[in-house]
């Protein structure tokens, strides 16, 4: 029997021109086109469907928003984001109206964070990128009750560290966060500057388990070039993180109730030459440099008059002629002599020379 001999079918006297309700399909290896789907009130299962081409959604009316799909409204959960480089523009999903929640996100690089000078420290690269030095025992992983990347000090004597910028002790504010296994657990942090010197800082976890920070805001006038952390606890693992190196706000503008400290010591000079000549008005502690805030100085005589260092002839301040000369160099960087270098007073010619000039010893 040919197609053409079916009979069309009736039932109950009706004839069936669509089908309300599906029970199941096995298997529907292709659907090429459903062009319109009036109604599928119940479909109940679809074990394969090996390629449904296109179904074009229908349009009931215009407050039917479930219709066709042009907006996200809600993102409930993004459970990690690995690592953004650069979230431009998300524009061609319509629109995002709210995410609920972000469980992580390791990695966002953005030029207008304020800088840390310490490389990588929160360990967020998940290796050790920007510390060169470390002890074998030294690892980084994910701590789960901290919801961060730490560095793992196990042992003893197990340490980290990076070169620094060469930024002025006294300009910088360092922190690191830090926990011990054991109560009276001990962290060090070391600072080393570029005239070979060192400072040790040390800060101990009263609490194991427990999560501190220790700041340390040196006063030393000197750049800083590396910084090292160490474990000092015998059987106690220490973990760090955080750890940030920032330049600390400087203040200008003194308040009236408050205290200015003073910087150096004064040093009157009066002396009088009879010919050209020279004479020595400050003289450095033994193994000391002198470093000169500030000066203010006369001479009586169309001489050449130059306040300098004595060894090098490096001249501080000067005159051609009979006048006077001042400066206040507090807050600027300041002339330094060698170590046991004296500060004199040269003529070239007989003149008087009065004065005083502001010192400190390096």
């Amino acid at each position: 029997m040919s197609a053409e001999d079916w009979p069309d079918f009736w039932l109950k006297g009706k004839y069936i021109d669509w089908i309300e309700t599906v029970n199941l399909v096995k298997t529907i290896n292709t659907i090429g086109t459903i062009g319109t789907v009036e109604t599928i009130e119940t479909l109940e299962t679809l074990n394969t469907v090996d390629t449904i081409q296109k179904i074009n959604p229908k349009t009931v009316d215009s407050t039917a928003y479930n219709t066709v799909i042009d907006l996200i409204e809600k993102i409930k959960q993004i459970d990690n984001i690995t690592d953004v480089g650069t979230l431009g523009t998300v524009n061609s999903v319509g629109t995002v109206s709210i995410i609920s929640k972000i469980n992580r996100i390791n990695v966002i690089h953005d030029a207008r964070i304020v800088p840390n000078f310490i490389q990588n420290g929160s360990f967020r690269t998940g290796d050790f990128t920007g510390w060169i030095g470390r002890s074998a025992n030294a690892y980084i992983e994910y701590d789960s009750n901290y919801r961060d990347y730490v560095c793992v000090l196990p042992e003893q004597y197990d340490y980290v560290g990076q070169y620094l910028p060469p930024l002025y002790g006294e300009e910088a504010r360092i922190k690191i966060r830090y926990r011990h296994e054991v109560d009276g657990g001990e962290v060090q942090i070391q600072l080393l500057y570029t005239d070979g010197t060192s400072k040790a800082y040390n800060f101990t976890a009263s609490t194991g388990g427990v999560w501190y920070d220790a700041v340390v805001e040196p006063t030393k006038k000197v750049p800083l070039v590396v910084i090292m952390i160490w474990n000092l606890t015998d059987g106690s693992e220490l973990r760090i993180t955080g750890c940030e190196m920032l330049r600390k706000q400087l203040i200008y503008q003194a308040e009236k109730d408050r205290t200015i400290s003073r910087e150096g010591a004064v040093v009157h000079f009066s002396k009088s030459f009879s010919s050209a000549g020279s004479s020595d008005i400050a003289l450095p502690a033994s193994g000391k440099a002198l470093r000169v805030l500030a000066w203010n100085l006369y001479c009586d005589a169309d001489v050449v008059c130059e306040l300098r260092f004595k060894n090098s002839g490096n001249v501080i301040a000067g005159l051609p002629a009979k006048g006077a000369t001042a400066m206040n160099l507090v807050g600027s960087a300041a002339p330094t002599g060698d170590t046991d270098e004296p500060i004199e007073i040269y003529v070239s010619g007989a003149a008087n020379v009065k004065g005083w000039v502001c010192v400190e010893e390096a």
